[in-house]
This record gives structure tokens, sequence and C-alpha cells, in this order.
């Protein structure tokens, strides 16, 4: 059996969210061999999406399901999906186990987290965008945002689906977008079972997210985090004009011009998506030993 999975225009998060839950392996009837990816009537897409629809698609994949994506007859579209490997991403002779560079100099490539490739994409995914663009600056907040990003879904997920990322830097603006998603079991789960098993109150499924935020907060601390993962996110937002969204469970939390607000979703999220967006413009200027040491001028 096949299920034909029809994208739409929705740049709302809500109604995406809806979309995919909709669409989960949990939630259809059994007997299906094959999933359609079907882009007719899709005419944009951002990384908040190709992320989420990552983690949907890898559910297939893992259960053996065949893909395939049909009738994208957006041109810009189907140029784009294919400059970023997302065509390829599922095909068993495509090496996931490896940084695999795109064709589009504005982004980093689609890829499925490995905790032993943490490391090494973040340091590659700085020096891509300082080589590439505003080489007098360091994108070192990117560096340390991806690697909390990743460390804190590898310590608290507990995800069959492994999380997914793309970075996308828009130059005209001088802005870094960067989409996480997993299909874990949730920030406000995963915050409000550490809180029973400790004998605290429980909190609403937007404070559990405001809970997570908080510096020195973490449910399993580890030496590379130590409960400081979302809080230094979270600081380096704030220090670069930037805006953070975070969607779990039934909470949803956004930081924008340096004002906080927790929202609650009609249909609960399975996971958690994580959307940053830095001012490049407000990161530091590289010092010279820095530049000397890096790019051997």
């Amino acid at each position: 059996m096949i299920h034909n999975i029809k994208l739409l225009n929705a740049r709302k998060k809500g109604f995406w969210i809806r979309f995919i839950n909709k669409n989960r392996l949990a939630n259809l009837q059994s007997g299906i061999n094959k999933i359609e990816i079907d882009f007719s009537q899709c005419t944009f897409i951002e990384p908040f999406h190709i992320v989420v629809l990552s983690c949907l698609i890898e559910e297939y994949y893992l259960k053996g399901m065949k893909i395939e994506f049909t009738n994208c007859i957006h041109l810009e579209l189907n140029e784009y999906l294919n400059k970023i490997n997302f065509y390829d991403y599922w095909n068993p002779s495509f090496d996931r186990n490896t940084y695999t560079p795109n064709k589009i100099a504005t982004n980093l490539c689609l890829w499925k987290l490995k905790p032993e490739m943490i490391t090494s994409y973040v340091v590659r995914a700085q020096e891509y965008f300082e080589n590439n663009f505003n080489s007098n600056r360091t994108f070192q907040p990117l560096n340390v945002s991806l690697a909390e990003l990743f460390n804190n879904i590898n310590d608290h997920a507990e995800s069959n689906v492994s999380g997914y990322c793309i970075s996308q830097y828009y130059p005209n603006i001088e802005k870094v977008k960067i989409a996480v998603c997993d299909f874990g079991i949730g920030i406000p789960n995963s915050v409000n079972k550490y809180l029973r098993e400790n004998d605290k109150s429980l909190l609403s499924e937007g404070n559990a997210i405001i809970k997570a935020l908080e510096k020195s907060f973490s449910c399993k601390s580890h030496p590379h985090n130590r409960g400081w993962g979302l809080d230094t996110i979270r600081s380096i937002v704030l220090d670069c004009s930037g805006e953070l969204r975070i969607i779990s469970n039934k909470g949803a939390y956004e930081l924008k011009n340096g004002k906080e607000e927790i929202f609650e979703l009609k249909d609960s999220f399975s996971g958690t998506q994580i959307e940053i967006i830095l001012d490049s413009s407000k990161f530091d200027q590289k010092e010279d030993d820095y530049i000397v040491k890096n790019f051997h001028f």
C-alpha cells in the first residue's frame, strides 16, 4: 500500500505540526510499504519544514519502507531540494555517515545527527560560513549553538528517530537560520518526569520549556553541558539580537526582540523542534592572531 503525503504551503508552524502529526506512522493504518512525498502544491520550503519533514521520512525509512518524491513542479524549489541533496538522502546508496557538502554556498548540508560527529560538524559549520561570508567576523556563536543543540538531543530526546539539522545563511540580511528537530519524548515530558521523580510540582508544558532554559537546570547533567545547554543558546540569541522558537509536546516558546512568550498548541507534538535566527552583524570581530592561525594570511 502507498501512502501519499501531499505537502502544502503552510508558513504557520502550528498548522505544519498538525499536518506532520496526521502523517506519523503510528497514526496510519497498517499495510503501508511505500510513501510518496508529493510537492505538487508546494512552492516554498524553509529550514523549519525541512527538518520536521526529514524526521517524518526517517520514521518510515527505519521501517524499511520505500521513499519516493513526486511532482515538484515549482522549478526553484525543485532546484533547491536537488542542491541540498534532499532527494538523495534516503537513497540506500547515499552515505549518511559522513559530512556531505551540497551545491548551495549559503546552506550547510542537511545532516542526520550522529553523536560521534558532533564536534567535527560544528567546527566545519563555523569554518564554512567564515570562509564563504563575512570573513572579518567569527561565527563562534553558530558553533556553540549547534553543539549545545546536538548534545541536548543526544542526552535527552530518547528518540528512535535521530535528530536532523540544517543551517541556512541569508547574506543580504546577514542572518543565520538554524533548524533542528527530533521525534523524542519532548522537553515538557522530560522536565516533568524529572520533577516527578524528585517530588516536585509539575509544570504546564510552556512553563516546562521555560524551566529547561534556566541556567544550571538539567534533567540529566553531563560533563559537556552541566545543565547549561539551552540557557547558553538563549544567551547567544539575546547577545546577537536573534530569535529562538521551541515547539515541544503542547508547549511553544518564542524569544523575539528580547521578549519571551509561551503558548499552548492545540495538538501535542511528539518531539522537539527548535529554530534559531542569529544576526551575524552582531558577531565579534576576529582578532588578528585568530585570522593568521585559521586562514594563514
